[in-house]
C-alpha cells in the first residue's frame, strides 16, 4: 500500500514547521502500528527546504516533487497520484475543492488536517483540532484530535531560571526582534533560550542563547521553566508538558485558540489587545514570573486539559 502526505514547510506565511512535524509523527505512527509494509511518500514543493527534506529521507520516506499549492492542479494531481496511493493525507491550511475532487477520482481516500479551504467539505475525513468548527459531516473538531510531539512533563520550580522563546518557523510579526529590543525591561536573572529558523542578526549575549534550526528542539523546551510562543503546535506541546506559557498571535486562526485557552485559564496572553502590545506583554510576563501559585495552577490545568488523544485515535 502507498500512502502520500501532501504538505509544505517553509519560511512563508502559514506553512510553518508545525504542519511538517505533525505529518512526520503521523507517518511514523502509521508505519509502526497500522501499515508496517506501507510505502510512505511526502509530496512537497520547492517551498520545503533542504533541512526538512533531509529529515524525510533520514526516516526512510520518499519525496515527490510537486508544484506550489494550487498553481497547477492538473500537474499536482498527476504527480501525487502517479504511484496510485490508497490514502492521501493533507496538512495544509487551505485545500481547494477542485484539487480534492480530482484526487478522489483516482480512487484514493483523502484525509485533511486543520483545513479551512473549500476542499475540506469534500474529503473522506477532515480533522480540525486547531481551527474553527465546520458543519460538514466528514469533519471532526476539537482538542481531543490533537497530534503532536510529547515531551516529558515538568515540575514547577519556585524560582525561574530558563525561559523558552519560539514564535514559529515564519515569524510574520517579527516578534523575536521585538522581544530582544525590550528584554532590558525584564528581569535579567533569567536565561532566555530563543529558537529561530530564519537568518536574522542575533548573537548570544549575556542571558540570551540563540539556537538556529536546533535538532534538539524538544530538549530545549523541556528544560524550560516558562515558555513564550506563538499560537501553533509548539504552544500545544508546551502546555501538554505543563510549562506555564504566554502565547502571542501570529496568524488570525491562532487567535481563536489562544482566546479559548486563555479564558479556560490554561495559558496567559496579551489578548484582548488587537495588536502585539509591548506594555501588555511586559505586564503579563512580570506578573506570571512573580506568581508561583499562578504558574502551578496553569501547569496543572494545562497537563489535565491538553492531551495527545489524537495519536490514539489515529
Amino acid at each position: 500500500m502507498n500512502i502520500t502526505f501532501r504538505l509544505d514547510s517553509g519560511n512563508i506565511s502559514q506553512i510553518g514547521s508545525g504542519h511538517f512535524y505533525r505529518a512526520l509523527k503521523l507517518a511514523k505512527i502509521i508505519k509502526k502500528n497500522a501499515y508496517k509494509r506501507a510505502k510512505i511518500y511526502f509530496a512537497v514543493s520547492n517551498l520545503t527546504k533542504k533541512y526538512e527534506r533531509k529529515i524525510i529521507k533520514k526516516n526512510k520516506f520518499k519525496i515527490i516533487n510537486v508544484p506550489k499549492k494550487n498553481l497547477d492542479i492538473k500537474k499536482e494531481v498527476k504527480d501525487i497520484s502517479f504511484n496510485k496511493p490508497k490514502i492521501i493525507i493533507f496538512d495544509q491550511l487551505n485545500t481547494s475543492k477542485k484539487l480534492i475532487i480530482s484526487l478522489k477520482k483516482t480512487g484514493a481516500k483523502i484525509i485533511s488536517f486543520d483545513d479551512l479551504g473549500s476542499g475540506s467539505k469534500y474529503t473522506d475525513l477532515t480533522i480540525n483540532s486547531l481551527v474553527k468548527k465546520t458543519k460538514y459531516r466528514n469533519c471532526y473538531y476539537g482538542y481531543d484530535y490533537l497530534i503532536f510531539n510529547k515531551i516529558k512533563k515538568i515540575k514547577i520550580k519556585k524560582n525561574i531560571k530558563n525561559i523558552f522563546l519560539f514564535f514559529g518557523r515564519y515569524d510574520k510579526k517579527k516578534l523575536t526582534l521585538k522581544f530582544i529590543n525590550f528584554k532590558k525591561k525584564l528581569n535579567n536573572n533569567f536565561t532566555f533560550h530563543i529558537v529561530v529558523f530564519n537568518k536574522i542578526k542575533l548573537k548570544n549575549k549575556k542571558n540570551i542563547k540563540i539556537y538556529y534550526k536546533p535538532v534538539n528542539f524538544n530538549k530545549i523546551l523541556q528544560k524550560s521553566d516558562m515558555a513564550v510562543t506563538s499560537g501553533g503546535l509548539t504552544m500545544i506541546e508546551s502546555l501538554n508538558a505543563g510549562i506555564p506559557t504566554i502565547a502571542s498571535v501570529q496568524f488570525s486562526h491562532q487567535k481563536r485558540n489562544i482566546k479559548i485557552l486563555s479564558k479556560r485559564k490554561i495559558l496567559k496572553s496579551h489578548l484582548p489587545q488587537r495588536f502585539f502590545s509591548e506594555r501588555k506583554f511586559i505586564e503579563v510576563f512580570k506578573s506570571l514570573c512573580k506568581n508561583f501559585n499562578e504558574r502551578k495552577r496553569l501547569s496543572y490545568k494545562s497537563k489535565k486539559n491538553i492531551n495527545n488523544l489524537g495519536e490514539k485515535k489515529s
